[in-house]
């Protein structure tokens, strides 16, 4: 359980980061963009998460 626990608080924190800088940039516009793909290797899951936020 504990890498559970540690990879779902990495997760958490990356997609707060991404939050918070999406909205500070856009504030209340439209135009902020949170991209999350989830996908399977043979040998592992990857994550990869992009925003507009910072440049």
């Amino acid at each position: 359980m504990g890498r559970a626990t540690g990879l779902v608080r990495s997760v958490n924190n990356i997609l707060d980061n991404s939050l918070k800088y999406v909205r500070e940039k856009f504030n209340a516009i439209q135009g902020g963009r949170i991209n999350i793909l989830l996908y399977k290797t043979e040998s592992c899951c990857k994550i990869r998460v992009s925003d507009n936020g910072l440049e």
